[in-house]
C-alpha cells in the first residue's frame, strides 16, 4: 500500500499496483516492481556481469578510502558508486573475456591536486611503508588540501 505524504500533487511512498514510489536523497521517484526474468542471459550481459562483479571485488577492500576520497564528487553520486563508475569506464584492459583491472588507471579519490613528481614508498625494517615526496607550491592550492595514501596489496585483498 503506498502513502501520498503531500497530498494528491506529491509524491508516493510504497506500491500502487506494479509500480514502486520512493524517494532517494530527497529526489522522488516511481519505479516498475521487479519482473522474474524469463529469457536467457546472452554473452555480452554475461561479460557485463562478470566485469561489474571484478570491479565489485577490487573495490571492498579500500571501501572506507574510496567512500572518503570521492565524497561530494557529484551533487547524486559519490563514494563507492562513483569509484566503481570510474573503475568501469577507465579501470580496464583487454577485450571480454579476457580483461583485468590496470591499477594505474584506476582512481580511488576525485579532486584537481596535481601528483608530486616524485613520490616514493619504501618498506622499512619494522614492516611499515615510509611514503614520502617534495612538497610545492600548487596554484590554487588551500592549507585545507589533504593528501590521502593507500597501499593496496591487490593479490591479497589488503589495504
Amino acid at each position: 500500500m503506498a502513502r501520498i505524504p503531500m497530498g494528491i500533487n506529491g509524491a508516493i511512498q510504497g506500491k500502487v499496483g506494479t509500480v514502486i514510489g520512493s524517494s532517494w536523497k530527497g529526489i522522488p521517484y516511481i519505479k516498475a516492481a521487479y519482473k522474474k526474468r524469463t529469457g536467457k542471459v546472452g554473452k555480452k550481459e554475461k561479460a557485463n556481469r562478470t566485469k561489474f562483479g571484478d570491479a565489485h571485488r577490487w573495490l571492498q577492500p579500500i571501501l572506507d578510502f574510496v567512500r572518503q576520497g570521492f565524497k561530494g564528487y557529484t551533487p547524486t553520486v559519490e563514494g563507492f558508486t562513483a569509484a566503481k563508475s570510474y573503475l568501469l569506464l577507465n579501470g580496464f584492459e583487454g577485450v571480454a573475456p579476457d580483461i583485468s583491472i590496470n591499477p594505474a588507471l584506476v582512481k580511488v579519490s576525485s579532486g584537481n591536486l596535481p601528483l608530486s613528481d616524485d613520490i616514493t614508498v619504501e618498506k622499512t625494517t619494522n614492516n611499515q611503508l615510509l611514503f614520502s615526496w617534495s612538497p610545492s607550491y600548487v596554484e590554487d592550492g588551500s592549507n585545507k588540501d589533504q593528501a590521502m595514501l593507500l597501499a593496496y596489496d591487490i593479490d591479497n585483498a589488503i589495504a
